[in-house]
């Protein structure tokens, strides 16, 4: 995870951990380390990670991570972007050469012997590190797990807060993912109050949009973001230009003429004289003070589809 470098934090923001190696004692170490948030690790701005090698003080230039070095170690690639290590080894004072760019060993085996006490070291921090990301990771999961059986108990009782009582057939209850969305979509009767003809073809939430809907009227695809809500769709960064149609469960706290802040666009919401009800149009504005959108998203919000 490489991250922004504008949020990218200096050595001040770190963790600090010192030690020698359990071996070579003579061999310190000076670990900093940005932390863990979310199951990921935070980065590092890039001018300060990486593996550095100190001799009687003197910081060596070149970075120590290059895959000879570091292959071996188990998830360093995980780990790089947010981690720093100095090792103090006085011992290759004599054994090295330094050029501008680069460093040689008077020997092979001195080398192989350096590459052995960086790799220790540098697996001794990341392994307990390793571990608490498993362990916070298999909480979450559990949590998750915990939350969608409640979820599902809440369904199969039936409780007015959580099902679509006038569907008779398929996914019955009301969508809280994009995925859910879709199942609830894919009921014929549901696509039908939406456009007598439209079909679903696929669904695939990695992909630059979440659906592919075939017109049978115009003999044409149809590309469609699905939301819970429409507030959802001010997070996307990137939006696809063939962008067809927004299919939303609910408008949320979005009411008809308000304008909305976006990753990437200003928006403005709209409903045209003699519209069929749940359906909209999003003005997308490249600037705040534009005075024409640059682009006209159709908005269908099945809340209000299907109330009648």
């Amino acid at each position: 995870m490489v991250g922004d470098p504008s949020n990218s934090l200096d050595l001040k923001d770190c963790d600090v951990f010192n030690g020698r190696d359990r071996l070579d004692t003579t061999v310190k170490y000076c670990i900093y380390f940005t932390g863990i948030k979310e199951g990921k690790v935070l980065p590092m701005k890039p001018g300060l990670r990486g593996i550095y090698v100190r001799i009687h003080g003197r910081l060596l230039k070149q970075s120590f991570t290059e895959q000879k070095y570091v292959y071996p170690i188990s998830k360093w690639n995980k780990f790089a972007s947010g981690i720093r290590v100095e090792l103090s080894i006085d011992w290759l004072r004599g054994e090295i050469s330094l050029a501008r760019d680069s460093l040689k060993f008077s020997n092979s085996k001195l080398e192989e012997q350096f590459g052995t006490t960086l790799r220790r070291v540098v697996s001794s921090f990341i392994q307990p590190q390793l571990k608490k990301l498993e362990q916070k990771s298999e909480k979450r999961a559990a949590k998750e797990h915990t939350q969608r059986i409640e979820l599902a108990k809440k369904r199969v009782e039936g409780g007015k807060d959580v099902c679509i009582h006038n569907i008779t057939a398929g996914f019955r209850f009301v969508p809280e993912t994009d995925g859910e969305l879709a199942l609830l979509i894919a009921n014929e009767n549901v696509m039908k109050k939406i456009s007598n003809s439209y079909k679903l073809l696929d669904y695939n939430d990695k992909a630059p949009f979440d659906c592919l809907i075939y017109d049978t009227g115009r003999r044409e695809y149809v590309f469609a973001e699905l939301e819970p809500t429409l507030i959802e769709f001010l997070q996307h960064k990137n939006i696809p230009e063939n962008l067809a149609v927004i299919i939303t469960w609910s408008l949320g706290k979005w009411r008809v003429g308000a304008k909305k802040k976006g990753l990437r666009f200003h928006f403005q919401l709209t409903a045209e004289t003699g519209a069929k009800p749940g359906h909209y149009r999003l003005l997308a504005y490249p600037r705040v003070s534009s005075r024409k959108p640059s682009t006209v998203f159709p908005v269908v919000a099945l809340d209000q589809i299907l109330k009648k």
